[in-house]
């Protein structure tokens, strides 16, 4: 059950108005904060539009209280979007009001989804590379890590492991390139 804001039930002047506006909340509270949750206002959350639309129905109660029940819910929503409009020109948020502003925040969108989808495939490459980088042996791991994270000289890594400088080198490349073929086969596998 919902109740009355205290400001609403202030401003209503006789018992039939006061009756008659608490039954108008009672029947379309869910309805009302439902239209008011649809917009994203800055400095307003939906209980104040919500209460802000009574307060409007009550001003003009006596033009209101003639219409039929079945315009009552686009009245709210034609209210509603009014109150949402009004708050967000006042806290300066741009509103459309053309075409082009419609097409430029429209190209805005894509670029924002095309960065989107972009990250994702690279969060997706990211994931094969650990799959790859787990299925290494321990030693070829460790030369990945000390070449490319402690950025160790070819040198200092074949003296640890036995091997020349060069031999270093090549066995880098034979490493990456069977990291490539791990992802492109997790690829492979994935989409079947």
């Amino acid at each position: 059950m919902f109740f009355l804001p205290a400001i609403v039930t202030q401003a209503v002047g006789s018992e039939d108005d006061w009756a008659f506006i608490h039954r108008l909340y009672q029947n379309y509270a869910i309805f009302l904060f439902f239209q008011a949750r649809k917009y994203d206002v800055p400095m307003m959350n939906a209980e104040d539009i919500v209460q802000e639309t009574m307060l409007r129905v009550i001003e003009n109660l006596e033009k209101y209280r003639s219409l039929p029940c079945n315009t009552w819910p686009a009245l709210f929503v034609s209210i509603i979007r009014n109150i949402a409009i009004d708050a967000l020109r006042k806290s300066g948020h741009e509103i459309l009001t053309s075409e082009n502003d419609l097409l430029e925040n429209t190209e805005k969108a894509e670029q924002v989804l095309q960065n989107v989808e972009e990250r994702l495939n690279r969060e997706t490459e990211y994931q094969e590379l650990r799959d790859a980088l787990n299925r290494l042996d321990h030693k070829e791991l460790d030369i990945l890590r000390s070449k490319y994270l402690l950025e160790e000289s070819d040198a200092t890594i074949g003296k640890r492991y036995g091997l020349k400088a060069a031999s270093v080198r090549v066995y880098l490349m034979r490493i990456r390139c069977k990291l490539r073929k791990m992802m492109e086969e997790g690829r492979n596998n994935g989409q079947d």
